[in-house]
């Protein structure tokens, strides 16, 4: 029987780990057009299991400008039942909305001390590249990964291509990936990484300890 590598590489999902997750806020717009969260967040943004021509996958890939996606989801949402107010992306991607998780920022700089190599892997947008800067620092990773710069999104393989490329290991289980939306664990899982479903950031952070110290 041959042994796992040593883990020597965490790499973080954004929103649902370093922040709230973006579907507490999916939750309230349902709330307010009477229409299930489920079917609310697949027609915001996309199947989750796969990357596409939805416009939510467009834009992170850095496509379409975050001001376009109202006008060209709307119609896919009403030819499901669903009439938008016309302020959903507004209320959706509002900067203020939601709440840092100070203590997983802290818990990556405490991996770095102790000589692991860290990643930030995030589907973004463009237009928010600049507030993500201020809020998760580049000098806390070694690998900084934002979608919509790179033109490619997570589930893809090619982004895990990169960020193992990037990180520079040859193994791809020496990493762990931390992501809350179970289509991106699945593709790092395809990739060959370690993978830690994140729904309590504090509870994934127990979980991680413990394959570190396995």
């Amino acid at each position: 029987m041959t042994s796992s590598p040593a883990i020597t590489s965490v790499v973080f999902d954004f929103g649902g780990v370093i922040i709230t997750t973006i579907t507490e806020k999916i939750q309230r717009i349902a709330d307010s057009l009477g229409c299930p969260m489920p079917q609310l967040h697949s027609i915001m943004m996309g199947p989750q299991h796969e990357s596409g021509d939805h416009p939510w996958h467009r834009m992170e890939r850095g496509e379409l400008a975050r001001d376009d996606l109202q006008g060209l989801i709307a119609p896919l949402a009403a030819a499901e039942g669903v009439h938008f107010q016309g302020n959903e992306f507004e209320t959706l991607l509002l900067n203020n909305t939601y709440n840092i998780n100070h203590y997983v920022l802290e818990h990556i700089g405490a991996l770095k001390e102790r000589g692991y190599k860290t990643g930030l892997l995030t589907n973004g947008m463009r237009e928010f590249h600049p507030h993500l800067v201020t809020i998760v620092p580049e000098e806390l990773f070694d690998v900084y990964i934002d979608s919509a710069l790179v033109g490619m999104r997570k589930p893809e393989p090619r982004i895990f291509e990169l960020t193992l490329q990037e990180l520079g290991v040859k193994d791809p289980q020496e990493v762990v990936f931390l992501d809350d939306f179970m289509g991106n664990i699945e593709g790092a899982r395809a990739a060959g990484m370690q993978v830690i479903h994140v729904g309590d950031p504090r509870v994934a952070l127990d979980e991680l300890e413990a394959m570190l110290t396995a």
